[in-house]
């Protein structure tokens, strides 16, 4: 909370108490952030909240704990963004200010490039960022805002950052030492598009209390089957039970349904076809190929033809569009 309010104080005002330079949100600029300032903030608290509905409505696409978001500090940056707008500091409007994020926050992750010096690196950024917003504004609403802003995201990034290839987000799906900051981005993503359970096809509600409803991430071919056929199937020891395109979101009651079953075998148990299930099954990143290697427990064939859709569906989010 800390770091919010320093990060909004330095879109606005360069000095904090004594004259002192105010420029980032390590430790000593928190408490040299004036302390009237965080009066204002703390008096302002529904904005705050505004802005984190609206980070996760149109960043992430999600709700979700700060705990589950890969960089969480990150987030300051978009705070401040809004805080200059809503103080009539910034030209720019909320439509310029999320999307434009978007595009930086999905790239960021993805280049892993706040692993490290993140709080020295924030300045620059949340001037940048400004600066690109206010400058392509006059433009808002024409396809030249779209190009202008990618082409100022580029700039930012640099060659060291270049927007990750499908192939490379293909190849981070399908191993499961994909870790910290990348695979909370991948969790996010799967949980944000998967809206229906693909055994009953029912809506999935990821803060209901009833036991049976509470939605997890399940392995689509179980832990125990995997351990049990990796000797004829070379791809599990090559890429991990754990692997992301082996993860999908299951209601409690369904995930017991399918239980420790081989896909196949759950299929016929259940009796599930894609025909009547399509829409769930879809949203899962399984279409009918997919779901074809499904029902023949083809799980190289599924794990490549899974992590396939979802790259392509993530690669696009680097950049406005």
């Amino acid at each position: 909370f800390c770091q919010i309010v320093t990060g909004s104080y330095c879109g606005v005002v360069g000095t904090g108490r004594d004259r002192k330079v105010v420029n980032s949100i390590k430790g000593p600029d928190l408490i040299n952030t004036p302390l009237a300032f965080y009066q204002k903030i703390g008096s302002s608290l529904e904005d705050l909240d505004d802005f984190s509905n609206d980070f996760l409505a149109e960043t992430v696409g999600v709700d979700a704990e700060l705990s589950e978001l890969p960089y969480p500090a990150s987030i300051v940056l978009y705070f401040a963004l809004r805080w200059k707008m809503s103080v009539g500091l910034a030209p720019y409007s909320n439509d310029e200010v999320n999307r434009t994020f978007k595009a930086f926050y999905w790239r960021n992750v993805l280049a892993n490039r706040y692993d490290q010096g993140f709080l020295t690196q924030f300045s620059a950024d949340l001037k940048d960022l400004d600066r690109i917003i206010a400058d392509a504004h006059s433009e808002f609403g024409k396809s030249s805002w779209i190009s202008k802003i990618n082409s100022s995201l580029d700039a930012i990034f640099g060659i060291d950052n270049p927007a990750k290839t499908v192939n490379e987000i293909r190849d981070n799906l399908l191993s499961e030492e994909t870790r910290g900051a990348l695979r909370q981005l991948y969790l996010l993503k799967i949980k944000s598009l998967t809206k229906h359970d693909i055994v009953d096809g029912g809506n999935l509600d990821w803060s209901t209390v009833t036991s049976s409803e509470k939605v997890q991430l399940h392995h689509i071919f179980p832990r125990d089957w995997c351990a049990n056929n990796s000797a004829s199937h070379p791809i599990i020891e090559e890429c991990g039970a754990n692997c992301l395109a082996n993860l999908t979101p299951l209601k409690a009651n369904t995930n017991n349904k399918w239980k420790a079953n081989s896909p196949s075998t759950a299929i016929s148990n259940l009796n599930l076809s894609f025909q009547n299930n399509g829409l769930a099954f879809d949203g899962a990143f399984i279409d009918a190929t997919a779901f074809s290697y499904l029902e023949k427990n083809n799980i190289s064939e599924f794990w490549k033809r899974r992590a396939d859709l979802l790259a392509n569906k993530i690669q696009i989010m680097q950049n406005v569009n």
